[in-house]
């Protein structure tokens, strides 16, 4: 009969196992399961276990749990997904598969480590050898404390590295409007200086609906009225009564010689002369504008 040194259980062929933090026998009825091994009765005649030993790999108390989960998120820390800079990829990688990119190879890096020093039975050589494939796995019937350890631990990641996209996409923001802003104020000056008044408040309307100044909205309207009040100036009505010239000449008595501005030609203004007659040129066939002709028939009647 055997006797458990941990919690003094006896028993005929009582099952003892190492706890995998501080190496402690205890037996089956004490232990704290961490994971039961997929696969176990497959092992090779002769590499198995023998019959007092176990596939399920535990802990021996609730402070060998404690230490096992430090142990645990130590290795996911380091997992190149979860410290990645890229942090839209790790989310999605947390939000989809994390069991096959996060979990399984925190789970192999442990493994390896407690082989590594010899804390691990001599048969997990052939089983760590194929639990790199996806066809061996742990399976989660002793390992569901495990597994939502890990769920809140990685909703745990999750909420930081959403944070810290948050907090990024405001930087950025931030930086991107302050720099904005500066161009915004430049191009308006500018504007302003050279008279382009239509531009200088289209820069200082996007200023004050980003940042709701109303200082900026009242620069934009003052621009707008100075603006119009130009426009107003620029639009001159010009009345011209090219027959009233004419016949001022023909009442004169005299002739006048105008030269088309496109060939030179000579086209005389006289008795016979007619607005029709010389909006076009007789020698080349091009358009005289009335302006022009007006101007010109001002002089010679002045």
């Amino acid at each position: 009969m055997g006797t458990c040194p941990n919690c003094g259980a006896k028993g005929w062929l009582l099952i003892k196992e190492k706890c995998l933090i501080c190496g402690k026998v205890h037996c089956t009825e004490c232990r704290l399961p961490v994971l039961e091994i997929a696969g176990w009765s497959q092992l090779p005649f002769g590499q198995g276990p023998d019959k007092f030993e176990s596939p399920t790999l535990s802990v021996c108390s609730e402070k060998c749990w404690n230490g096992f989960w430090e142990e645990i998120k130590a290795i996911v820390d380091k997992n190149p997904h979860v410290s990645s800079q890229d942090i839209e990829s790790v989310l999605q990688i947390l939000e989809g598969d994390w069991e096959k990119k996060v979990v399984k190879p925190t789970i192999l890096s442990f493994l390896k480590e407690k082989q590594r020093k010899h804390e691990l039975h001599k048969c997990w050589n052939w089983y760590l050898s194929h639990m790199e494939s996806d066809d061996w796995y742990f399976i989660s019937e002793s390992s569901d404390r495990m597994l939502q350890e890990f769920r809140e631990y990685f909703s745990s990641i999750k909420a930081r590295l959403r944070e810290e996209q948050e907090k990024r996409v405001r930087e950025e923001r931030e930086k991107y409007w302050k720099e904005r802003e500066l161009k915004l104020l430049d191009e308006a000056r500018h504007a302003e200086r050279v008279g382009r008044y239509e531009d200088a408040a289209h820069n200082y309307e996007e200023l004050a609906d980003h940042y709701e100044i109303c200082e900026f909205y009242e620069k934009a309207r003052e621009l707008r009225d100075r603006a119009r009040q130009l426009r107003g100036k620029g639009r001159q009505v010009v009345v011209v009564d090219l027959n009233k010239l004419i016949q001022q000449v023909k009442n004169g008595g005299i002739v006048v010689a105008y030269r088309c501005p496109s060939c030179g030609g000579k086209l005389e203004i006289g008795k016979d002369a007619s607005v029709e007659s010389l909006k076009v040129c007789k020698y080349c066939g091009s358009q005289i504008k009335a302006m022009d002709l007006a101007n010109f028939l001002r002089t010679a009647l002045s």
